[in-house]
């Protein structure tokens, strides 16, 4: 028999503790940047171009109305700043 306070040998004892399962991750967003899924273009289209994130500002422009000829203006001239005249072309 087992002293006082142990677990005996035969399975007497506690099963060990598991840590509670940890919450699913959360799903990345799918658009770029959150500016643009809250209809801010003008503030997405400044924060891409000064840093440079062109394969992103070419999603926003895609997501852009053809009607919103500024904010499509805007994104035609950093990308001309950059010579990407392909995405100039698709944008303008």
């Amino acid at each position: 028999m087992a002293p006082p306070g142990c677990a005996s040998t035969r399975g007497g004892g506690d099963p060990p503790r598991t840590p509670p399962p940890s919450p699913p991750p959360q799903a990345a967003p799918q658009h770029p940047n959150r500016r643009s899924q809250a209809k801010k273009y003008d503030r997405a289209i400044a924060i891409l171009a000064k840093h440079a994130w062109w394969d992103k500002l070419i999603l926003v422009a895609r997501d852009l109305d053809k009607f919103d000829t500024k904010n499509l203006a805007v994104c035609a001239q950093h990308f001309r700043k950059v010579r990407a005249c392909r995405c100039a072309r698709g944008c303008a």
